[in-house]
């Protein structure tokens, strides 16, 4: 394999790499959990590492180190999303509720789910007293608008600019659910 698209991190380049280097089979990897050897395999590097040869300041630099490359891995765009969120909602909505609903878009936008599943998600914890079912109900326009006609809800149309807190529950929630729509389709973008 000597072509490797750039598209790929190079953690996936390795293991693409390592899976089909020669005298290897797939079905025999040693992450394979159905492999009856795995066990065996595991155990034998359980054995053989030890962190007593390590000193407590060696393992913090390590682990931080070793993090910082996970998350280098997976950049979190939170804080692009959130500048969106702010300059699109400021005003409207308070900075803390943009901030959770950004973090639960990314979150969200990661995992791949549904878009009605997407939008409770983002909105769930900020609305706690309300039942998901609930949710679910406002929140099935907003999607089958994500699918069909984006430019349904159009953030840019709102029809009532009141404070936050003059809105009832019910604009609230509906309002969530538009900024959640937003700040999904900006995820979705790329």
């Amino acid at each position: 394999m000597t072509e490797v698209n750039k598209s790929i991190s190079t953690p996936e380049t390795d293991l693409i790499r390592f899976l089909f280097a020669p005298g290897i089979a797939p079905d025999h990897c040693p992450w394979n959990p159905d492999d009856a050897d795995s066990e065996l395999y595991y155990q034998a590097k359980e054995q053989a590492f030890s962190l007593d040869d390590w000193s407590a300041d060696e393992l913090q630099q390590s682990s931080h180190s070793f993090f910082a490359k996970l998350d280098a891995c997976w950049p979190d765009e939170t804080p692009e999303v959130l500048a969106l969120l702010s300059q699109k909602f400021s005003g409207r909505i308070p900075h803390q509720w943009l901030e959770k609903v950004a973090a639960a878009a990314t979150k969200a936008a990661a995992e791949k789910l549904v878009a009605v599943d997407q939008l409770v998600t983002c909105v769930q914890n900020l609305l706690p007293a309300w039942e998901a079912e609930d949710l679910l109900v406002f929140a099935r326009p907003y999607s089958y608008a994500m699918r069909s006609d984006p430019s349904a809800f159009n953030v840019d149309n709102l029809a009532r600019s009141i404070e936050w807190e003059a809105l009832s529950p019910t604009e609230q929630v509906k309002l969530t659910m538009m900024v959640s729509k937003y700040a999904l389709e900006q995820l979705n973008q790329d």
